[in-house]
């Protein structure tokens, strides 16, 4: 069986959340107003793309959550948007010496090591 690319990957994530969202608006919801979607979860109140950030986007009460997936280098999935982690995360810092910070490059492990929110909570 052929692996699909992180690309691929990327690009079937993509589709398969629009359709999910157009096959869930009703016409009965829509008197009520447009949906709220949560991009990358309650960005603006929690580190976006975390579980903080979706957890509060859930309490918050937003219709959708809309979140971006890539696979690390050892093939693991996890929630990230940019191409590279450094606006983000203190990737630089920690790996000084590497000549790529973009998630495919990094193993699980050495993604958990990462610092990508206590500037907004030290939790």
């Amino acid at each position: 069986m052929r692996r699909a690319s992180g690309r691929a990957a990327g690009l079937a994530v993509a589709v398969l959340s629009g359709v999910v969202l157009a096959l869930s608006s009703t016409g009965a919801h829509a008197a009520t107003g447009p949906d709220v979607i949560a991009h990358r979860g309650s960005s603006g109140m929690a580190p976006e793309n975390t579980a903080a950030a979706i957890d509060l986007a859930v309490r918050q009460r937003a219709d959708h959550v809309e979140i971006d997936v890539q696979r690390t280098k050892d093939g693991k999935l996890v929630n990230f948007h940019d191409c590279t982690m450094e606006r983000t995360t203190d990737i630089e810092d920690l790996y000084p010496d590497r000549p790529r910070y973009r998630v495919s490059d990094f193993t699980w492990n050495e993604l958990r090591r990462l610092d990508a929110g206590t500037w907004f909570h030290p939790r």
